[in-house]
């Protein structure tokens, strides 16, 4: 009872989590922010205008091919492995050849209700097992790819923060027009003029990777707040379909385990790395020669410095931060639940 009562549970959560995916490109604030990302933050648009951007550019992209290929076989092998499992234990007991054993079933990787019999009827169970080949498509799509767009985006968002930070610390200083006085050498009248020129580019290019991350934070916030919750429910109880270590226990469950567990390091390692980044850019802003400049200017500083005062901390419906203490949190939680569960579960099997 008890095991059935966790399948229930795992799979439908699974199926909720998935409907909110893919009703996702539905939402117009969602759909904002993917036209955002290929307008102005893509680091297609900064390559030309350094060669270190174009640098940071290729590394991105070389960083964002690896990890797509690598998601991409992480899901067409767990496709491959939900389907072929059922089908190779099938053929292992003898349902496709002549000589059916009685009163035996087949086996198939969904299960769902249908007004016709597929568990004992061979034309059924074809039906459904091509079903199941849909069905598990959708599902590892939407649970692979979401994850896969949203940590290209911030790739994306973390270059142009490295863009941003070479060029303030590479930021011109003035000639060597020194006040006798007090021994300071201050820009001149066209250096000014090109000064507050680059402040001004510097200012609007945190202006938009902020608004971006303000963007993208709004559209994702509802949906990482469920895929936490989802994380928290459902890691303990896939963690207790594999502690029986037995072959279809691992064949059915391991697979999901370290993708599901994988995707959330992945996620919260990706953000954390977006936060240490923009904390640099506070430093390299109050290196910036506002000492050298004159009013004007320095208020154009001042401005940028109390802009980059807040590092990029992304929250779940404004709550809960998206990082690696967030991630240990729910880790540490899951195998507590795991624990108890499992202490229940012998308990039922003693009793």
């Amino acid at each position: 009872m008890l095991t059935s009562r966790k399948n229930c549970l795992l799979f439908s959560k699974m199926s909720y989590l998935i409907q909110q995916r893919l009703a996702m490109p539905w939402m117009a604030e969602y759909r904002q922010v993917i036209k955002e990302f290929l307008k102005n933050i893509h680091l297609f648009h900064q390559k030309d205008k350094s060669e270190y951007a174009n640098k940071i550019y290729k590394n991105v992209e070389k960083i964002c091919y690896i990890f797509t290929l690598f998601v991409h076989i992480q899901l067409y092998f767990g496709i491959l492995l939900f389907n072929v499992t059922p089908t190779y234990k099938n053929f292992r007991a003898g349902m496709y050849g002549s000589n059916k054993p009685v009163n035996a079933t087949y086996e198939t990787a969904v299960y769902i209700y249908l007004p016709f019999d597929y568990v004992t009827d061979i034309k059924g169970h074809i039906f459904v097992s091509f079903m199941g080949w849909f069905l598990t498509c959708i599902c590892s799509t939407s649970f692979c790819l979401w994850h896969l767009l949203l940590s290209l985006m911030v790739f994306h968002l973390w270059g142009n923060l490295k863009i941003l930070e070479h060029n303030i610390y590479n930021f011109p200083k003035p000639a060597n027009h020194q006040m006798k006085r007090i021994g300071i050498s201050w820009y001149t009248e066209e250096e000014s003029k090109k000064i507050s020129t680059l402040i001004v580019e510097l200012v609007n290019h945190h202006r938009n990777i902020m608004d971006f991350i303000s963007k993208t934070s709004s559209a994702y916030s509802f949906f990482l707040l469920l895929n936490f919750s989802f994380y928290q429910i459902v890691g303990c109880i896939i963690l207790l379909k594999c502690s029986t270590l037995n072959s279809e226990a691992l064949g059915n469950y391991a697979p999901l385990t370290v993708v599901l567990f994988q995707q959330l390091i992945q996620i919260s390692v990706i953000f954390e790395l977006l936060g240490s980044q923009s904390e640099k850019i506070i430093d390299a802003v109050y290196g910036l020669p506002w000492e050298c400049m004159k009013l004007k200017e320095r208020k154009l500083v001042l401005f940028f410095l109390q802009n980059v005062q807040e590092p990029i901390h992304p929250k779940a419906c404004g709550m809960i931060p998206v990082g690696v203490q967030t991630m240990a949190a729910i880790l540490k939680a899951c195998f507590s639940y795991y624990i108890m569960l499992r202490t229940v579960t012998t308990t039922e099997e003693m009793t």
